[in-house]
């Protein structure tokens, strides 16, 4: 019985001697209690409802507070609702009303606080963006909608998508790489400014990305409730990050830094740093005034170019001119030999739906010039409206837009116009995907 004894008390010591040493050398050497925090990534806050569809689910479910979420999973919110997700502590994404989400990849930062990639696709609404700066060039966060693809290192936007696909971003802070995908085209979007990507088709004649300065209405409920919440996420992480048990060869984000998050070795030999486009005016009282007119519109400026009539009657596909000055044969010749084009993705839309439009001086050689400012008016606004070069179906008919623009070195402004038809949509053929 003494001999049991002693082998049970001998297997005892020599199991506490094994699980004492597995423990002790089996830790890591670097104490990560900050990163267990960040490699994860939950829902932080819900208003509303909102339901998310796990990537091995079978149904939609309610989206709870506290729900970890994974590569593939999709989220969607209803009317009057929002709901915030954190990324691993590296980005703040606020989802607006009616807005619906498909975390499309997402990896994990390493050990040493690198290698963070995280692409969403946003497939209708609305969401705010608050990454804080990536340092090592391998992390990447973009968003793509069906036109386009958002990349960023480190800044804040929001970014909208309607059910035609119809891209809008706008940057809060630093800069955003935009790229349609269709035409490839890429711009580089600064702070305070914004960018349209529009539906684009192989026939389209017009750019397909729009920049110009920001449109975000920094009074705004929602741009107001995120720009605290992004104070909030500020703190948070840089309290975490600063934690004492965080080793001092992490890498860690840097925050509310101003400098340049895209630096020119970053950005892609096909990108453009585009200068805003001067936000167009919308008038309706001052010229050109506008007139309905009976001529079939040719849409290409082909029927010459005339003074300003009189009575303020514009034929669509007409260039017409006015000036102050006395002008010498030279700068009449070249007056004369530069038209005003209109550019339209479609001049027949379906009520409710956008197009975009752009007025391009077409100089005698082909070589084309971009307009100053340029003040719009619509015959009938019942059938349209336009906004910042956006014009938008509001009842079924035809009217006509058009355009007075500045030529940036002739001392002349010219006029031209656009008809523009809109149609009832066909049942179903707006249906959001």
């Amino acid at each position: 019985m003494k001999k049991i004894f002693i082998i049970i008390l001998a297997i005892t010591v020599l199991a506490a001697t094994v699980f004492f040493y597995f423990f002790k050398f089996s830790k890591p050497q670097n104490n990560l209690t900050v990163n267990k925090k960040i490699l994860q990534s939950s829902v932080t806050s819900i208003t509303g409802t909102a339901e998310y569809f796990s990537n091995n689910g079978q149904q939609w479910q309610n989206l709870n507070i506290g729900q970890i979420l994974n590569e593939g999973d999709q989220i969607k919110t209803g009317a009057s609702s929002s709901v915030e997700v954190i990324f691993y502590n590296h980005a703040r994404v606020s989802l607006d009303s009616n807005t619906a989400v498909v975390i499309n990849s997402m990896l994990a930062p390493d050990e040493t606080n690198q290698n963070l990639k995280i692409n969403l696709f946003l497939q209708i609404g609305r969401i705010w963006n608050r990454i804080v700066n990536l340092v090592d060039s391998n992390s990447t966060y973009e968003v793509e909608t069906s036109e386009a693809v958002a990349a960023v290192r480190g800044t804040v936007f929001d970014m909208r998508v309607n059910g035609n696909g119809r891209t809008e971003v706008s940057v809060v802070e630093h800069q955003v790489q935009v790229t349609a995908k269709k035409t490839q085209q890429t711009v580089l979007v600064l702070e305070n400014q914004g960018a349209t990507v529009v539906p684009s088709s192989d026939t389209s004649t017009i750019p397909t990305i729009i920049v110009s300065s920001s449109t975000l209405d920094l009074k705004d409920a929602w741009v107001i409730k995120n720009l605290g919440l992004d104070t909030k996420f500020n703190e948070t992480v840089k309290n975490e990050l600063n934690n004492k048990n965080t080793p001092d060869t992490i890498k860690q984000p840097v925050l509310n830094t101003k400098n340049s998050d895209l630096k020119n070795s970053e950005i892609t030999s096909s990108t453009q740093i585009v200068e805003p486009v001067a936000t167009s005016t919308k008038v309706t009282s001052t010229p050109p005034l506008l007139k309905p007119v009976t001529q079939p519109s040719t849409g290409s400026g082909s029927s010459g170019i005339q003074p300003m009539p009189a009575d303020g009657v514009l034929v669509p596909g007409t260039t017409y001119f006015e000036t102050d000055q006395t002008l010498d044969d030279v700068t009449t010749k070249k007056i004369s030999e530069t038209k005003l084009v209109i550019r339209a993705e479609r001049t027949t839309i379906t009520l409710g739906a956008p197009t975009a439009v752009v007025p391009v001086f077409v100089n005698s050689d082909g070589t084309e010039t971009k307009p100053g400012q340029c003040l719009w008016s619509v015959i009938d606004e019942q059938i349209v409206t336009i906004d910042n070069r956006v014009v938008t179906g509001q009842g079924v008919g035809e009217t006509t837009i058009a355009a007075k623009c500045p030529h940036p070195t002739l001392p002349v402004n010219y006029y031209a116009a656009l008809d523009i038809k809109v149609i009832a949509p066909t049942v179903g053929a707006n249906a959001l995907r």
